[in-house]
């Protein structure tokens, strides 16, 4: 996979709005990570701030996703898994900020949610989150039968709740992780019907 639209969108600087102060946030407690973004306080304003810059990407892990498949006992799309050769996480700036995951964060975090939410660990994967958007909700994969599908996981429910039709999900999303990059690159991370944008794109 060339990933040639997300390679293109990895030179752009952009510029927003930030309401909640939420890069400002994560640029202060990791600054060597974050240290190519202006931040500044917005015009006429004592709350929001302005951030400049790009994504913000980790170097490829060398396995993948393979730590994951052997965790989880699953096979991750391929396209998933060759981005993840590429880049292990990172943050997108886009008008919805996403924070995808590292390869070990993507164990952590999903066996931490089963745990805090009393959900067996034991219990087949069929759902694994990879991406973070805010307030404990994600993008994730979602394995029916032996095909996976992106899937936006809501806080409000639990992973068992959401794979208990047998049917892949309605949301209006592609279906595989490339097709949703590409989307979330041409609509500035806004996912249609499910997310609105949280910071205003500026000139």
């Amino acid at each position: 996979m060339e990933f040639i639209n997300f390679r293109r969108s990895l030179k752009e600087t952009r510029r927003y709005r930030d309401p909640i102060d939420d890069c400002l946030s994560l640029k202060e407690k990791n600054p060597s990570m974050f240290k190519n973004w202006r931040i500044s306080p917005a015009p006429a304003s004592e709350i929001d701030s302005i951030v400049e810059g790009t994504h913000i990407m980790k170097p490829g892990n060398p396995t993948g996703l393979e730590a994951v498949n052997k965790k989880f006992n699953v096979i991750l799309p391929n396209d998933l898994d060759q981005f993840y050769k590429n880049w292990d996480g990172g943050y997108l700036l886009l008008s919805v900020p996403y924070t995808l995951l590292s390869v070990d964060e993507i164990i952590e975090r999903n066996i931490w949610i089963r745990s805090v939410r009393h959900e067996p660990l034991d219990a087949p994967w069929k759902i694994v989150k990879f991406a973070h958007i805010s307030d404990g909700n994600y993008i994730g994969m979602s394995r029916i039968g032996a095909e996976w599908y992106i899937l936006f996981i809501s806080n409000e429910y639990y992973d068992a709740e959401l794979s208990q039709t047998g049917k892949p999900p309605r949301q209006g999303l592609p279906a595989t992780f490339s097709e949703w990059l590409d989307l979330i690159l041409k609509t500035d991370g806004v996912l249609p019907d499910i997310w609105p944008s949280t910071f205003e794109r500026l000139p």
